[in-house]
């Protein structure tokens, strides 16, 4: 039998091969095979198609409606639900209409978001809510749906997840910046619960601690932000702390009739809470004691974290923000307290007696072994330096409060020593403006007005210490820093209460240490001049109360700086020619209650010297100055001379310039205008004042006073020129006639001069002398017939003056200037004829006929033909009739 052989091509001649199949194996596709895979993108068209007709309607730049924006904001993509809260933004913006007529429907929609679950739509609510919703809501618009933004607010903040109750203190936040009163009114216990709720204990590991700390942060912050807004709108008169949603208030009202749908949305909310916690919702004193046991725990849990010996480690720096913030959530429920104890209503927050006694006992065991805090001597970042302060000052606060209670069982120097040594250590920063000091003074500042409650606490040798450092660092810093302002005014208060009268809580001050205060004043306003008129009134209230209340050896150091003081009124220079030359001080600038407080000072001094009558004399001669700074001062001189505190020739230097206008210095261009007649009279009035303030009976030296002024204070030759010369004259004359009415000097005492005054000021009215007796105010005729009328035997020396100036006239011949004086002459006569003292005028019978006599050939030969003559002629005429009538005689 023979072997079989293979043939070379297998394949050959054979169309169809016969796959084999093996198991597990995949079978090849075949080479005709057809692929049926389909494949497909989906196209996202964000911009709506214009083939939609929407004309006439309010439409975003998308094209989208009002109503198509709610629609989306039910939508499943987070990215349209935030572009639909962009686009209301959008429409607002371009039509506010929209916002007010459908304002229920809106608040509805978009108050479902502040539960949203994507970050990017809470923040864009919140721009929303706080760029248009709530400020364009006003006039009470959005007082109806704040029950409904309240229920999702709340709701936001018990949600499970952290960023959205973290996001629900942000919306909180906002509604208070625009309704505070109608939240604090009717959901302020809702809020405190809720807050004592997130206020929950610490994580167990490193990490989680970390964050959880971070987190409570911003819970401390924004309890601390509410509690603030709260007491805010509690303090404003009229507002009514309720903290219970009340169906029977106006809101609720308002609510039922304006958004139905509001009230069953809080009634399904509050159906959601158990009986239990509804009951504790409901209890005032139950939410306010769990807050703040809630915060106490924070307070002790942040103590732990802060590092031993009071300095500052980075591990420790979150536990100090934590630390700090929760003291100051507590130091405003203490406020919230005070402030409904004050107002005493009816649902008051109080804390009980055991609370505070273990507020006390944690303060005094842990936080005190880290108060003061210290910082490093190596350079520390600011905001550090920050913290610590912020950490300083509020333990600073709550120590003074537990010391304001000391019935609470903790030993007072356990506290008093750690507080009495960070003050020492805030008095005492030096002045540059490196950093480190910048966050000294904000922190001192911070406390500054605290401080005074300490110090009736201290015994003598720690309250000089205090005090002494407390003047030192006024010396110190810059004149228009605040610092210096707070430092005055604690200085200020401690005055007060040393030196009150009765019930005074502070032991005496050493004299020495409030002398070194009384020594620094006067450079202390001297440099805040007109820039800082607080600092100012502050140092004129210390100097005005010490010169009250103050013993001899403070009057004494009151008396020495007598010239110093009178710098701030009047800078009084002596020039090359020996004249002193006096220019404004720098209350001139200042308000006028500045001005009028730092003259109350002169009504307690020991006694006035020349330099402050002379400088009382050229505030009133300065324009600069008000009249009532003036008479202010004049009655401050007038209480000092009724107790002869002033020597009697400062005070007739005083009248004179007064009465006459005229300063013993120079006062250059602040010279008041002589025309200003009101100013004027109510100087001489001044003087009068003055005068009677002396006590003068038998008018002796009121005379003396009066021929003085004429001596030195006024010059003339028979004629007034100038508006001062009148000025003078009135003043003299207006003295004359006061003290004469208040039956003054008898008339054997008279001025010798008085006659030719009286003549020189009638002819001075008849003249018009430089047109100032046609202004508006000036005295006329009646000044000087008041004044003959008041003193006997000065009509007739009147009348033969006029005599011998008619005869003198009558010598000259006739011109027109003798015309013009003789016009001038018979105008004072039928003055003077005309005076009420009928007595007098007939006496002066003989020397009227003579001038009739002369008056009546210059009239028959007068041919001059002018205007003046004619005038002249009349007036002669007049005269006759007048004399044929009272003497009878053609």
């Amino acid at each position: 039998m023979g072997t079989g052989r293979k043939r070379k091509n297998a394949g050959v001649g054979i169309d169809f091969k016969k796959a084999k199949h093996k198991v597990g194996k995949k079978l090849k596709k075949a080479q005709n095979e057809t692929d049926t895979t389909i494949k497909s993108q989906a196209i996202h068209m964000p911009d709506q198609s214009l083939a939609n007709d929407k004309e006439g309607k309010a439409v975003t730049s998308r094209n989208l409606t009002l109503k198509d924006l709610v629609t989306q904001l039910g939508h499943y993509n987070a990215k349209v639900r935030r572009d639909a809260l962009t686009g209301m933004g959008e429409l607002f913006s371009a039509h506010p209409e929209e916002l007010t007529q459908h304002a229920a429907m809106i608040i509805e929609s978009i108050g479902e978001m502040a539960v949203d679950l994507d970050g990017a739509v809470r923040a864009q609510l919140l721009k929303l809510l706080s760029t248009q919703v709530f400020p364009n809501l006003t006039g009470g618009s959005l007082q109806p749906f704040v029950p409904l933004l309240m229920a999702h607010v709340c709701s936001s903040m018990t949600h499970a997840a952290m960023e959205v109750r973290s996001d629900a203190l942000k919306f909180l936040n906002e509604l208070m910046n625009h309704e505070p009163g109608l939240i604090t009114a009717e959901f302020l216990l809702d809020c405190l619960e809720h807050f004592a709720d997130m206020c929950g204990s610490l994580g167990r590991s490193r990490s989680l601690e970390s964050l959880s700390q971070a987190t409570m942060l911003k819970v401390l912050n924004a309890v601390t932000s509410f509690l603030t807004r709260v007491c805010e709108t509690w303090s404003t008169p009229g507002s009514s702390p309720d903290g219970l949603i009340n169906s029977d208030s106006p809101t609720s009202v308002l609510m039922s009739n304006r958004c139905d749908f509001a009230f069953a949305d809080i009634r399904r909310f509050q159906a959601a809470i158990s009986q239990s916690e509804r009951k504790k919702v409901r209890d005032a004193p139950t939410a306010f004691e769990r807050l703040f046991s809630r915060l106490l725990s924070l307070l002790s849990a942040g103590c732990t974290g802060l590092s031993e010996g009071g300095g500052v480690l980075a591990d420790s720096v979150l536990a100090i923000q934590l630390t700090s913030a929760a003291m100051e959530s507590i130091f405003h429920l203490f406020m919230l307290a005070d402030i409904q104890h004050t107002k005493g209503v009816d649902c008051p927050f109080p804390l009980s007696p055991a609370s505070i006694k273990k507020m006390s006992k944690v303060l005094a065991s842990q936080v005190c072994t880290h108060f003061p805090m210290t910082l490093p001597d190596r350079e520390v970042e600011l905001n550090v330096r920050m913290l610590v302060s912020a950490f300083n000052c509020g333990t600073s606060r709550l120590l003074l409060r537990v010391l304001e209670n000391a019935d609470q069982g903790v030993s007072q120097p356990l506290i008093l020593g750690p507080l009495v040594k960070f003050y020492m250590s805030a008095l005492t920063v030096k002045e540059d403006k490196s950093a480190a000091v910048e966050a000294g003074r904000s922190e001192l500042n911070m406390v500054l007005p605290d401080m005074f409650k300490i110090i009736p606490l201290l015994d003598d040798k720690m309250r000089h210490a205090l005090l002494e450092a407390a003047g030192n660092l006024c010396i110190e810093t810059d004149r228009d820093s605040h610092t210096k302002l707070q430092v005055l005014k604690l200085l200020h208060d401690v005055v007060q209460e040393s030196f009150k009268l009765h019930g005074s809580t502070i032991a005496d001050l050493d004299d020495e240490l409030v002398i070194s205060w009384l020594k620094m004043i006067p450079r202390i306003m001297w440099a805040a001049g007109i820039k800082n008129p607080e600092i100012t009134k502050v140092c004129l209230s210390i100097v005005q109360h010490l010169s009250r209340t103050g013993n001899a050896s403070i009057l004494q150091q009151l008396g020495k700086m007598n010239k110093e003081f009178t710098l701030m009124f009047v800078i009084a220079k002596e020039s090359k020619n020996k004249k002193v030359k006096a220019s404004p001080g720098p209350l001139h600038k200042l308000p006028i209650d500045l001005q009028l407080l730092a003259v109350d000072i002169l009504y307690y001094q020991p006694s006035l010297g020349d330099i402050i009558l002379k400088t009382c004399l050229a505030v009133c001669m300065m324009k600069c100055y008000p009249i009532e700074t003036c008479q202010r001062l004049l009655y401050a001189v007038s209480h000092a001379a009724s107790s002869q505190r002033v020597s009697e020739k400062a005070l007739n230097s005083l009248l004179v310039g007064l009465v006459t206008g005229n300063s013993e210095w120079d006062v250059g261009q602040q010279k008041c205008d002589s025309r200003d007649w009101g100013r004027s009279m109510l100087l001489c009035s001044g003087a009068c004042e003055l005068i009677c303030s002396t006590g003068d009976e038998n008018g002796v030296e009121i005379a003396k006073s009066i021929d003085g002024m004429l001596r030195e204070g006024l010059v003339l030759d028979g004629r007034l020129k100038t508006a001062e010369e009148v000025r003078h004259l009135i003043g003299v004359l207006s003295f004359v006639n006061f003290v004469t009415r208040l039956g003054g000097p008898p008339g054997n005492e008279l001025p010798t001069h008085l006659p030719s005054l009286v003549m020189s000021y009638l002819l001075a009215v008849a003249e018009d002398v430089a047109g100032v007796f046609s202004e508006k105010g000036a005295l006329g005729d009646e000044l000087a017939i008041d004044l003959i009328a008041s003193c006997t035997g000065v009509l007739r020396k009147v009348f033969c003056l006029i005599e011998e100036k008619v005869m003198e006239l009558q010598k000259r011949g006739l011109s027109s200037d003798t015309v013009q004086g003789l016009d001038h002459l018979c105008q004072v006569l039928l003055v003077l004829m005309n005076s009420p003292n009928r007595k007098d005028v007939m006496e002066g019978g003989p020397q009227i006929r003579g001038m009739m006599v002369g008056l009546n050939k210059m009239s028959e030969d007068s041919r001059l033909g002018t205007e003046v003559e004619g005038k002249f002629r009349d007036k002669v005429g007049k005269l006759g009739a007048l004399c044929e009538h009272l003497f009878a005689f053609g």
